[in-house]
């Protein structure tokens, strides 16, 4: 009986009929329950497709969402089957303007990005949906960050491409949002030149590095790391393939090591690339974070490797930008060497850290990979555990 009580909650629920919906709670059935796949009564409110053919029903779905967050609904609950997304990503995914808005009120996170690090905004832009892009964007979300090579301008343009009529989509609009909000688009050539004239000084902490710092607790950020970190800050460009600073890979990591604590609690990441891919620090035998080896964990799962014993070393295989192939893998992509943005790294490398791009980082890396011979044992101990 009480199983049959909450399917009807749930059709309630997906059909906005709210006082059905608290027929059924009187009747037994549980707002925080969820099925097999873990949808809950939230997610069926949110998923009612009835906004798809009237945006008029939008008000009906807040209503419904406010009372069940009055009512003690997870704001911030990730759906797994759903690649983490939370109410607040299946709502700006979907372009549900009712359910966007009675969620950020009860002020679930705008920012909570999914199993692959895209944001709310994101989602809505490679989707069209301009009216949630323009409500997000009012409330503060960040319009210039990136997932690879992907930021919400770039995912909107590449939807409006591959555009095949969904409703409620409109592209045109939704880029107009985001180029008015300074999302980063056109030539990067003016970025270089920008650059090259006033270069970032290593000192100093940007916001990167104070996510970086919080990431890397209890361990402390290594110097050269801080210093690229601020690097990243005022030149946010690629210069080394699609590699680029980012701290907040905490939930990818775990992932990466499928939850066992003894993996990643080992690790602390600091970049990533266009695979998903993750750079990151490995402190074995209780090593400092500036002597600790620097390793890739690839996102595909091939090379996966010591890529560095120093951050010297890790510095110098950036700066040089080459085309090598570790364990048959490339760790930059041959397409975007970004040679003008790599060449105003290396001049900061230089200037500023002392630091000269390497002739040879297939060989910084072997002798990374000697050095720190059971690196691969270690990691299938873990990844048994």
């Amino acid at each position: 009986m009480a199983g049959s009580v909450q399917q009807k909650l749930f059709e309630a629920a997906f059909d906005l009929n709210l006082s059905a919906v608290k027929r059924h709670l009187k009747a037994g059935a549980s707002i925080k329950k969820g099925d097999k796949d873990g949808c809950d009564t939230l997610y069926n409110a949110i998923s009612s497709m009835g906004q798809n053919d009237n945006p008029a029903t939008a008000p009906k779905q807040k209503q419904l969402v406010e009372f069940l967050i009055t009512s003690g609904a997870d704001v911030e609950k990730r759906y797994k089957f759903l690649s983490g997304w939370t109410p607040l990503m299946l709502a700006a995914s979907s372009g549900r303007m009712g359910a966007l808005e009675a969620l950020i009120s009860a002020g679930a996170h705008i920012e909570a990005p999914d199993d692959y690090e895209y944001t709310p905004l994101m989602r809505a832009a490679m989707n069209g949906h301009a009216e949630v892009v323009k409500l997000l964007l009012e409330k503060g979300a960040d319009v210039q960050k990136k997932v690879g090579k992907n930021d919400p301008l770039k995912l909107a343009r590449e939807g409006k491409k591959e555009d095949s009529g969904q409703t409620g989509a409109d592209f045109d609009k939704t880029i107009a949002l985001l180029e008015r909000a300074g999302a980063r688009g056109g030539a990067p050539e003016k970025a270089i030149a920008k650059g090259k004239k006033s270069m970032p000084d290593p000192a100093g902490t940007s916001k990167t590095l104070k996510a970086m710092e919080i990431s890397f607790v209890p361990h402390k950020v290594p110097p050269l790391l801080a210093a690229l970190c601020n690097y990243w800050d005022k030149s946010p460009e690629f210069f080394a393939g699609s590699f680029e600073i980012d701290a907040g890979q905490f939930a990818s990591a775990k992932a990466w090591f499928k939850e066992n604590e003894a993996g990643w609690s080992q690790v602390r990441i600091f970049g990533i690339d266009g695979i998903h891919s993750l750079y990151g620090v490995w402190f074995r035998d209780g090593k400092a974070s500036d002597s600790a080896p620097i390793i890739y964990l690839g996102g595909e799962g091939e090379g996966t490797t010591v890529m560095a014993s120093t951050w010297e070393e890790f510095l110098a295989i950036l700066a040089s930008n080459q085309e090598w192939e570790p364990n048959d893998r490339k760790f930059f992509d041959p397409e975007a060497n970004n040679e003008e943005q790599n060449a105003v790294f290396c001049e900061w490398l230089k200037e500023k850290l002392g630091v000269l791009p390497a002739k040879n980082p297939g060989a910084l890396m072997a002798k990374a990979k000697k050095q720190d011979a059971d690196f691969q044992e270690w990691l299938a101990k873990v990844k048994q555990i």
